[in-house]
């Protein structure tokens, strides 16, 4: 979600180009990871370990659960709420394994 008709905040941003899931998306310079996935519509950021449940953006604080962590450019368990989009930044939910369902 962004605010969209504020003066105090109209100040032009660079359009960055990411990737979440191999899928080409867009996010404003300044952006963490996660608030670039909201604006374009992806609330869901992970699944539980036990029950497989969807998880999304809770806290955005950095002292959280966990649930916003993805792999970023191939490292496992970064915290998407508190670090900056980056451009072409390839972005994926982490992969629940058969075992750690259990």
């Amino acid at each position: 979600m962004r605010i969209q008709n504020n003066q105090n905040l109209q100040k032009k941003k660079n359009i960055i180009t990411f990737y979440f899931e191999n899928k080409k998306m867009e996010g404003l310079e300044g952006d963490t990871i996660a608030s670039a996935l909201i604006a374009n519509g992806v609330f869901v950021f992970s699944y539980g370990r036990k029950t497989n449940r969807p998880r999304g953006y809770s806290c955005s604080t950095d002292f959280c659960d966990g649930s916003c962590q993805m792999t970023v450019d191939g490292i496992e368990n970064v915290k998407t709420c508190s670090r900056r989009l980056e451009p072409e930044m390839k972005v994926f939910r982490k992969k629940v394994t058969h075992h750690e369902k259990l």
